[in-house]
């Protein structure tokens, strides 16, 4: 094979590639992560007494895995695993806005989007017209303007700025808390159960899993054997693509593929890591909830 046969062949390998990788539902931090927490959560479980009656629950994955990026995981790296178990929607948001304040996170451009038929979404925001009466039963099935009807709800219940006339991704939260409060969709509270959970099981047992920081579950995880070979497998059409540009493997065990990456590719100066080591340092032994963020906030001033 000559020198124009062997740029060829990579051109269509490195396509190959990105077509597969384009392909994927998930990248390799959610699908990792997902695997890590049902893997370290059936070994929490197993070692509560069954006589107590109670369980721990999943962490809010919209919240841990959906909605973050790589600050928001070198972060999570040196949480307690009991940190990540409870934390609430709201703590997240109260989080974000001090990593924002303190100068680790830019202030992002709010992402756009909008309410299509046929998703739960709009079923979602129909069942909430309807429950305000912002339609009825009679046109509910008409064409109507649901993003923008959507908006002036929000607005005239002070969750949207009443200038506002585009629909955001925290938007679909408030209509989600909107049913809740107004009885139309159950909130299981898992987060708030794990932290009622926790304090009871800690009565009885100590589970050194809760206070593993991140870190050490995932390295924990990578040597778990056949759990990590199974998900080595899911992924493996990712790493490929990963491996095609980096000189090393997401699903390296040695020197820790996923930290790795984390750590090089979040960006953070010396400076900033520094104010995140005080943080995670500051979070080791406490709740890292709305309170003690905003105990913490007080405390740099």
């Amino acid at each position: 094979m000559d020198l124009n046969e062997n740029k060829e062949y990579d051109k269509i390998q490195k396509e190959n590639i990105i077509y597969e990788r384009g392909s994927q539902k998930d990248n390799f931090s959610l699908k990792l992560l997902k695997y890590t927490c049902d893997w370290i959560l059936k070994i929490i479980n197993e070692k509560i007494p069954k006589s107590s009656d109670i369980k721990i629950y999943r962490p809010n994955y919209n919240i841990f895995t959906h909605n973050t990026n790589l600050v928001d995981l070198y972060i999570f790296l040196d949480i307690s695993y009991k940190n990540i178990l409870c934390m609430t929607p709201e703590d997240k948001t109260a989080l974000n806005q001090l990593l924002i304040d303190i100068g680790i996170k830019k202030r992002v451009k709010k992402k756009k989007v909008e309410i299509n038929k046929n998703t739960k979404d709009y079923k979602y925001a129909k069942k909430l017209l309807l429950s305000y009466n912002y339609i009825d039963e009679s046109n509910m099935e008409q064409n109507i303007d649901i993003n923008n009807l959507i908006i002036q709800l929000l607005i005239n219940e002070g969750l949207k700025n009443p200038n506002e006339e585009i629909l955001y991704k925290n938007d679909k939260d408030n209509i989600i808390k909107l049913l809740i409060k107004k009885g139309e969709k159950k909130s299981f509270n898992l987060q708030v159960k794990n932290k009622n959970n926790i304090k009871e099981i800690e009565k009885l047992i100590q589970i050194d899993e809760f206070n593993m920081k991140l870190k050490d579950i995932i390295l924990s995880f990578y040597n778990s054997g056949n759990e990590f070979k199974v998900f080595s497998k899911k992924v493996e059409k990712i790493n490929n693509y990963f491996k095609y540009f980096k000189n090393y493997s997401l699903l390296d065990n040695a020197n820790n593929g996923f930290i790795k990456m984390i750590e090089e590719d979040c960006h953070l100066t010396k400076e900033k890591k520094d104010k995140i080591k005080h943080l995670t340092n500051h979070f080791n032994n406490r709740d890292l909830n709305v309170e003690e963020i905003q105990k913490y906030r007080i405390s740099l001033s």
